[in-house]
């Protein structure tokens, strides 16, 4: 579920965590624990990649706006978060945090 849901976020068809986010990528398999409530969550290391655009009037970032960039891209090691609910025998995602 957590991989569709960061498919989804680079995708652009789901809300990201952040407005700068671009994409996530899980980069391995993840630590799941299920709790006898109908609970689970679970902890996937991912890169984060960002995009911020470049604040300034300056000629130059005027420039890199127009030929269709002005932002600075970055990524990062990070830690997504998930946590899910159990209900009517079916695992839903209700909720994700991405951690440093």
């Amino acid at each position: 579920m957590l991989r569709a849901w960061a498919q989804r976020v680079s995708a652009g068809t789901d809300a990201a965590p952040a407005a700068n986010i671009r994409s996530v990528t899980l980069d391995a398999d993840g630590a799941i624990a299920i709790a006898v409530n109908g609970t689970a969550t679970a902890r996937v290391p991912c890169t984060v990649e960002t995009a911020t655009p470049i604040d300034g009037r300056e000629t130059f970032v005027e420039m890199a706006r127009l030929q269709g960039d002005g932002v600075v891209r970055r990524s990062a090691q990070r830690v997504l978060a998930g946590t899910f609910v159990k209900r009517n025998g079916i695992w839903k995602l209700e909720h994700t945090e991405l951690n440093a």
